[in-house]
């Protein structure tokens, strides 16, 4: 009677062991996994949405299951990424210059303009001549755009007091600027699908298009923001670098060729009209990083050290090695 007591108290002991055995084996894995997979940033904005359209619709099957997205402002993202709480993003082309040595740039992608880009404003009281010392607002969420303005007001003579801070949006859900708060400034820079919103109600006198007057001051288009993987990341699986690299290139080769079908589907932050965002899409914005737009931003980043918005000169641009990655086979 004691024995076999005693054998299936040993058979329950064991049998409990392994079952905790098993949960953490399994949790372990879990972790492993979701560790493994490759995070991915994405702006909550247009501008980036035909990179990311056939990943949403899973046309990359291959890659199902080995990155996850995460969304957000440009300096949400920037700060990820610095953080290392992501590992490819596009992000503003100022952090690449802040942290260079940590960051390689994916060829033959950005977010740019040749001429006016629409989305990124300055919207004033005043001409922008008689800006200096006034309040002027410098929207939270951007990075490139707020190194961009002081750049262009610089190279005037005009020294506006900055202030960083939100928007001021009413309350009333249409998007409008807040009436109160907006009178506390004589400019506020605006960017991103709510620049595209506020431009269409003539709620300020004065509207300066920042990609307008860079190619006007340097007769180049300007990169706003690049696609970049930390090197620890990219050293770790170049192969998953390289296909993402791919399926967001034929993502966007893809949306730019069916622009009726791509923006059916987008869901802007500031519901905004579909002819305005065919118009953004196929007019204002461009999607390469020819060697033009990389003078374009090498002359930017000598501004910002001129600037002290940068530690150290930009010498030259680090992209991804595409050379080791010939026999990666074409993500289409």
């Amino acid at each position: 009677m004691g024995q076999h007591m005693n054998q299936t108290m040993n058979r329950t002991v064991n049998q409990t062991m392994d079952q905790h055995m098993n949960r953490t084996v399994n949790q372990q894995t879990k972790q492993t996994s979701d560790h493994m997979k490759l995070r991915l940033g994405k702006l909550s904005y247009l501008n980036n949405a035909p990179m990311y359209y056939r990943l949403a619709k899973n046309y990359h099957s291959h890659l199902a299951g080995r990155y996850e997205i995460v969304e957000g402002s440009p300096s949400y993202l920037n700060r990820c990424i610095r953080q290392k709480e992501i590992d490819l993003t596009v992000a503003s082309s100022i952090e690449y210059a802040r942290n260079l040595e940590h960051y390689l740039i994916l060829p033959n992608l950005s977010i740019s303009s040749d001429g006016p880009v629409k989305s990124v404003v300055l919207m004033s009281r005043v001409p922008m001549e008689k800006l200096d010392k006034q309040p002027l607002l410098l929207s939270s969420d951007s990075e490139t755009s707020v190194a961009l303005i002081k750049i262009i007001l610089s190279r005037q003579g005009i020294e506006p007091v900055y202030i960083r801070g939100k928007v001021p949006v009413a309350e009333n859900g249409n998007g409008t600027l807040s009436p109160d708060l907006a009178a506390d400034f004589a400019a506020l820079l605006v960017i991103g699908d709510r620049a595209l919103q506020l431009c269409g109600q003539n709620t300020f006198p004065f509207v300066y298009d920042l990609g307008e007057e860079w190619k006007r001051m340097t007769g180049l288009p300007f990169v706003f923001a690049l696609w970049m993987v930390r090197q620890e990341a990219y050293d770790r699986d170049r192969q998953l670098v390289f296909q993402l690299w791919q399926a967001l290139l034929a993502s966007r080769d893809y949306s730019l060729s069916h622009p009726e079908e791509f923006i059916a589907s987008v869901k802007t932050q500031a519901s905004l009209p579909r002819a305005v965002c065919l118009s953004y899409i196929q007019q204002n914005l461009r999607y390469e990083l020819s060697s033009r737009y990389q003078e374009g931003l090498k002359m930017y980043y000598r501004f910002l050290y001129e600037l002290g918005e940068i530690p150290q000169p930009v010498q030259a641009l680090r992209f991804m090695d595409l050379m080791k990655q010939w026999n990666s086979p074409f993500v289409s």
